[in-house]
């Protein structure tokens, strides 16, 4: 198992609530392999928010609401995570993270 991976969804999609796969490409996947130890509880808990309700997000430009979101996460927001949502086939494409930390 992918240290960086989120869990597979349990509780939550018994409960009804519409779930988002997080898609992770090969580039994207070197940075959160990249990231440091102390970054993994910090990018579970984003992946876990993201998973249930990724149109939280700040969007990269407030022109376009509906493109590319930016999350800041982490105990004193080091990391950032930059995604598109893809809601017919409930996923969130995971364009790049970055960790200042």
């Amino acid at each position: 198992m992918n240290r960086w991976r989120p869990p597979a969804p349990t509780q939550a999609s018994k409960s009804g609530a519409q779930l988002y796969r997080i898609h992770v490409d090969d580039t994207t996947q070197a940075q959160l392999d990249a990231l440091p130890w102390e970054a993994l509880h910090a990018w579970r808990e984003l992946a876990a928010v993201l998973e249930i309700t990724p149109e939280n997000g700040t969007p990269l430009n407030p022109a376009v609401p509906d493109g590319v979101l930016t999350w800041v996460f982490g105990p004193n927001g080091e990391g950032l995570a930059c995604y598109l949502i893809s809601d017919w086939d409930e996923r969130v494409d995971l364009l790049d993270i970055q960790w200042m930390g």
